[in-house]
C-alpha cells in the first residue's frame, strides 16, 4: 500500500513537471513570435528606406551627380534586403504553424499574434531565500529522496527477510 500510494505521488509530480514545462514552453515560443513580429516589421522598415536611397541614388545619377556603380548598389542593397524579407516572412508563418501544433490548434485557421508590453519590475528577493524556496519546488529532488527512502525501506526489509525464522510448535496434554 505505501508503494502504490508513492507510485501515486511519482506520478503527480511527473505530471506537474511537465505542466509547468510545458507552460513555459508555450510562454517562449508566443513571446518568440512577437520578437518574431517585431523584426518583420523592422526588416520591412529598412526595404522602405533602401528603396528611397536607391530612388535618390537614381535620380542623382539621371542628374550627373552620382555615379552608376551608387545607384546599382543601393538598388543592390534595396533587392537584398526583399530577400531577406521573403526569408523571414517565411520563417514567421513556420513559427506560427509550430505554434498551432503545441497548442493543439488547427493549423487550417488564422490565428491572430497579439502584441503585449509587459511592466515587470525585477522582484526584490534575497538569494538565499530565492534558492531555498526554488530547491523546494523542484519535484524531481523530492521524486529522487522519496526514492532513495522508498530503496532502504526495501533494503531494511530484505535484511528482515535474511533473519531466521523462529517457530515454535507445542503441544499440551493433560491426561
Amino acid at each position: 500500500i505505501i508503494q502504490a500510494e508513492r507510485d501515486l505521488v511519482y506520478a503527480s509530480r511527473a505530471f506537474e513537471e511537465f505542466r509547468r514545462s510545458f507552460y513555459v514552453n508555450v510562454v517562449q515560443s508566443y513571446l518568440a513570435l512577437q520578437v518574431q513580429q517585431q523584426e518583420l516589421e523592422n526588416a520591412l522598415d529598412t526595404v522602405t528606406l533602401l528603396e528611397r536611397m536607391a530612388e535618390r541614388q537614381r535620380a542623382l545619377y539621371e542628374a550627373g551627380r552620382a555615379r552608376l556603380y551608387d545607384a546599382a548598389e543601393s538598388e543592390n542593397q534595396a533587392l537584398q534586403q526583399r530577400s531577406t524579407v521573403a526569408g523571414q516572412q517565411e520563417a514567421y508563418r513556420l513559427s506560427v504553424d509550430r505554434f498551432k501544433i503545441l497548442i493543439n490548434y488547427p493549423v487550417q485557421l488564422p490565428v491572430l499574434i497579439e502584441r503585449a508590453y509587459f511592466a515587470i519590475s525585477p522582484p526584490n528577493v534575497n538569494l538565499e531565500h530565492a534558492v531555498q524556496v526554488a530547491l523546494g519546488h523542484r519535484l524531481d529532488l523530492q521524486t529522487k529522496r522519496d526514492q532513495l527512502i522508498d530503496e532502504r525501506r526495501s533494503v531494511r526489509n530484505a535484511l528482515n527477510q535474511l533473519r531466521p525464522d523462529l517457530a515454535l510448535a507445542g503441544s499440551l496434554r493433560f491426561g
